[in-house]
């Protein structure tokens, strides 16, 4: 049994019964990811604002199939297309094949298109901005750590436990709102280029 969501199949003569291109401020809010398999183009279209996180799957352009994400979608040659969202972005998306994996590229027109070409020509850039998004997010991990050894401290001393969290650097209160929206651009960063780790990106 898979481990995803099938969702109904929408109209055929509906809005999404044809892939549109992602363009201009879409990309702020829609992804789409595809690859040539079998003499067809398949692409993954994702509404990152969709709370039920549907994906749809479109084969040369016309609507296949429906699913909420994690999604698997079974081709009709034995592959298969894999996608999952992240809190920011899209976790992973690839095709599956008795030959192994590979992953989907992103489309044109799309954000994540976007942070690939400034990986392929500005590398020395990309990277530096990879390692600071990942340090931020380290970093903000690293400061919640007190707030929680004290609110466990609390809870146990509810129930006559006597524990005493240990005394460990804070980070200021001014740094609170500028260390939220550091990790917010980092995360997404993080989430433009397919990384995704459990303790770190959700």
């Amino acid at each position: 049994m898979d481990d995803d969501d099938a969702t109904p199949r929408p109209d055929d003569t509906g809005p999404a019964a044809t892939f549109r291109p992602v363009t201009g401020w879409s990309a702020l809010w829609r992804g789409a990811f595809g690859t040539h398999h079998a003499g067809s183009h398949w692409v993954v279209d994702v509404h990152y604002l969709d709370l039920d996180e549907r994906l749809r799957l479109y084969r040369d352009g016309r609507l296949v199939e429906e699913r909420r994400s994690p999604a698997r979608f079974a081709l009709d040659d034995g592959a298969s297309v894999r996608v999952a969202l992240s809190t920011f972005g899209v976790r992973h998306a690839h095709l599956e094949t008795a030959a192994g994996r590979r992953d989907l590229d992103p489309l044109p027109g799309t954000s994540e298109a976007w942070r690939d070409r400034m990986d392929r020509e500005h590398p020395t850039a990309s990277r530096a901005v990879a390692a600071v998004a990942w340090l931020v997010l380290v970093v903000g991990l690293l400061a919640q750590v007190p707030p929680t050894l004290r609110l466990v401290e609390v809870a146990l001393a509810h129930v006559d436990v006597a524990w005493r969290a240990p005394a460990l650097w804070e980070a200021p209160d001014a740094w609170g709102p500028w260390l939220g929206g550091a990790a917010v651009l980092a995360a997404v960063d993080r989430a433009l280029r397919r990384r995704w780790t459990p303790w770190l990106d959700d």
